[in-house]
């Protein structure tokens, strides 16, 4: 199991277009994958769940992959979710 915790600036919101890239990318892998908000947990393979994410106040996501393929997934979720245009 491998966790990573990302901080964002305190303006960045999950909206559709983020949350269908991060969906996306966590469908290729066959590792679990989540993301944690505000003590809110989501599956990064289903996009609704993602879109129930609210970035903390602090700015601090935690990123959590368990599997084969876990450390491929972290990379790719954590770049897009470094990389994406927030607002």
């Amino acid at each position: 199991m491998l966790r990573a915790e990302i901080i964002l600036d305190e303006t960045a919101r999950f909206h559709a277009r983020p949350a269908a890239l991060i969906a996306e990318a966590a469908q290729k892998f066959e590792s679990m994958i989540c993301i944690e908000g505000e003590g809110v947990f989501a599956d990064c393979k289903k996009f609704l769940s993602v879109m129930k994410i609210r970035v903390p106040s602090t700015g601090i996501l935690e990123i959590v992959t368990e599997g084969s393929d876990e450390r491929d997934a972290m990379s790719e979720i954590e770049y897009i979710i470094k990389n994406m245009y927030w607002r």
